[in-house]
């Protein structure tokens, strides 16, 4: 492959977080080489890797200038991602994990058209998921509303509020750096905050239908109290955003990807005696808007907009004192009422940590039965 020379200003700047990616990062480049958009630019931000990443990379620079490498100097996937942002010279930018990979060749030209043509600051494709153990899949985002559109979909983002999946989509670099969206600068649970930000700004956006990103699932996970900690930090500040913002859906989004995405995690590792993630917790209980949750109780909203969502969409948790209801967090509800989930009814091994923590004789767990859930319980009750 002869040195290309890319002289002009990109048009898309794709930013590619990688550590340790030596096994999928050749797939992943040639997925992006092979795009038929030719005036991008592809911006690795690298993580300390200690395999043959960067050896690959640098061998793979030497015959496409596009290619431009650098170390990631602050700590955390967010941190990488925002300082890809910053050395982006892009019209537009998107994100690409190392170990994922682009599935149509025209996609990014694709979605760029529509991006100019529509006058949009944001312009979205499909996605398709890959699970550790299976075959990919169509991914629910977007599709059930292309039905019917060819060429694509014109959103606003007041109607549909996303906040997951920025990586379906390309973004004005000046608009991302106007209002100075970007990722939280923590260890997990980090993207949410660009995507509303961005999002926010844009106030509409353009879906072209052709399948762009395939996500590839790992291994299940299991946080620790110090991962969690960070992702109840990162949850609180959304639920305050969209509520200063005025984005009703995407707080009552919020409240449940507490409630049922993370929320058995969250009651293990306070089962474990994990006390501050409790304060953390209870903490973030204050930021919950009841008046616009309650507006979507028994008020479905479209299942199209749901879909992509891993929660059911109408299971609300309350606490009741003369005859007034107020919203708790499922975890804290469950705390309270010693209500021990079956291991069908989550994602995680859990074992019945709950049943057994309760049953314990310890002094330790003595002290969680009689006083943590009675601190919760009045709290609520004030």
């Amino acid at each position: 492959m002869a040195n290309k020379v890319n002289k002009k200003t990109p048009k898309v700047s794709i930013i590619i977080t990688v550590k340790n990616s030596d096994k999928t990062i050749m797939e992943c480049l040639d997925s992006m080489l092979k795009q038929t958009l030719e005036e991008i630019e592809m911006v690795f931000v690298d993580g300390h890797s200690t395999d043959n990443t960067i050896d690959i990379l640098q061998m793979m620079q030497k015959k496409d200038d596009r290619i431009k490498i650098f170390t990631q100097e602050r700590p955390g996937i967010g941190a990488a991602k925002n300082y890809g942002i910053e050395h982006a010279t892009g019209e537009y930018i998107t994100f690409l994990d190392g170990d994922d990979l682009y599935l149509d060749e025209t996609a990014l030209a694709k979605m760029y058209e529509a991006a100019k043509e529509y006058n949009v600051k944001i312009c979205g494709a499909l996605r398709q998921v890959k699970p550790a153990n299976g075959e990919a899949y169509n991914h629910p985002l977007h599709r059930p509303f292309l039905v019917g559109f060819p060429k694509g979909r014109l959103f606003n983002y007041k109607d549909v509020q996303y906040d997951y999946h920025f990586h379906s989509y390309i973004y004005d670099r000046k608009m991302i750096m106007d209002c100075n969206a970007r990722f939280a600068e923590i260890r997990v649970y980090d993207d949410t905050r660009f995507t509303i930000c961005a999002f926010n700004a844009a106030k509409k956006f353009f879906v072209v239908p052709v399948e762009l990103y395939l996500y590839r699932c790992h291994e299940g996970y299991e946080w620790n109290a110090d991962l969690c900690k960070d992702a109840i930090e990162s949850l609180a500040v959304q639920l305050k955003t969209t509520d200063k913002l005025g984005l009703d859906m995407c707080h009552y989004f919020t409240l449940q990807r507490i409630n049922y995405e993370y929320g058995r995690l969250f009651e293990k590792r306070i089962c474990e005696g994990n006390f501050e993630l409790l304060k953390m917790l209870i903490d973030a209980q204050e930021s919950i808007n009841q008046d616009k949750i309650m507006q979507f109780i028994g008020n479905n909203i479209d299942p199209n907009i749901t879909a992509p969502m891993n929660f059911p969409d109408d299971e609300i948790r309350f606490i009741e004192k003369d005859g007034e209801k107020k919203i708790i967090f499922s975890p804290l509800y469950n705390l309270i009422h010693h209500d021990t989930p079956t291991a069908a009814s989550i994602d995680y091994e859990y074992f019945n940590v709950l049943e057994n923590v309760y049953n314990s004789k310890t002094f330790k767990t003595g002290n969680f039965i009689l006083k943590v859930p009675r601190k919760i319980y009045h709290i609520f009750k004030k």
